[in-house]
């Protein structure tokens, strides 16, 4: 509780430059005394909290301080060493540097016992040059113009940048999108000729959480039936709740997915034959006419083959 109070008080100078005691003693529900012994014991700690009496005065750190690392236990000390490196491998960034001098201030040598690649197989690792752009769009509240190809085809958008998400192994790019006039999300793997506009707008509310279609309450729910050798894809995309495992092996899964953008069916097909559809029927519908379009895109090049034989 104590160390809880004294990152409070830290805090609360570093944020707002200057503080008095009977407001901390408020916000933490202590009293004065205690306040103050808890000044003291930051400033053993080599934390210079300056006292000014009189009228006002009060409380303030020393220009130029920094927090030291030692006010932070081992296990946070690792917890924030892995983050970095985590973070690292988000954005494409060389944490090293960081890694070197977060390991200097806590007096640690991190063991290299963690290693985060998120690139795809077959890519090699490097930062993506669109990250850095829209990172420095949406902190200087810039415009930035793009095409984008999405499952409706593809079109130029122009986008007031407010937030990038990481999620579901894919960076995304939320923002208000000025050609349909509503926050919209993008996926930056789609996004081409990414460039900033010049023209500023004023900050932006903050956006919609981005849907995850298997908690979505939004979507239809769809049934599928997998066979025992694709649990392993299985297990990987769905949530554990929504699989329930059959007598002979095969695995049935009820999820709230989306319908209407073609999206599901390209997925369905991405496990090679292997996903039966339960139910919806429209589905089941919507699916057989993609294998009757690919089987006849296949049928005319094997007509054509025999025809050269």
């Amino acid at each position: 509780m104590k160390t809880g109070r004294l990152f409070h008080i830290i805090h609360r100078l570093l944020r707002d430059g200057r503080t008095t005691a009977p407001a901390l003693a408020r916000e933490l529900e202590v009293s004065v005394r205690t306040i103050y012994r808890d000044i003291d014991a930051l400033c053993e700690a080599g934390v210079p909290v300056v006292t000014e009496p009189g009228k006002g005065g009060g409380l303030s750190l020393m220009e130029g301080f920094a927090l030291p690392g030692t006010l932070m236990s081992p296990q946070e000390q690792a917890q924030l060493l892995v983050a970095v490196k985590t973070a690292g491998s988000l954005t494409g960034a060389d944490p090293s540097g960081l890694m070197l001098k977060l390991g200097a201030l806590f007096r640690r040598q991190e063991s290299n016992w963690l290693a985060v690649d998120l690139s795809r197989w077959g890519c090699p690792a490097g930062r993506d040059k669109r990250f850095d752009l829209l990172q420095q769009a949406i902190r200087d509240l810039e415009c930035v113009r793009f095409a984008y190809t999405g499952a409706g085809g593809s079109g130029q958008r122009t986008v007031q940048p407010a937030r990038l998400v990481y999620k579901a192994s894919a960076w995304y790019l939320q923002g208000f999108c000025l050609t349909r006039q509503a926050f919209r999300t993008f996926k930056l793997n789609r996004m081409h000729h990414l460039e900033t506009t010049g023209e500023h707008f004023t900050p932006l509310p903050e956006p919609p959480p981005i849907e995850n279609f298997t908690n979505s309450a939004d979507y239809p729910e769809v049934r599928l039936r997998f066979p025992a050798e694709l649990a392993f894809r299985v297990y990987d995309e769905f949530d554990s709740d929504a699989i329930t495992e059959e007598p002979d092996g095969s695995l049935t899964v009820t999820a709230r997915m989306p319908l209407d953008d073609g999206w599901l069916c390209g997925y369905l097909l991405s496990f090679g034959g292997g996903a039966q559809v339960l139910a919806p029927e429209s589905l089941k519908s919507d699916l057989a006419a993609h294998v009757r379009r690919m089987s006849a895109i296949y049928r005319d090049s094997f007509s054509d083959c025999r025809n050269l034989t």
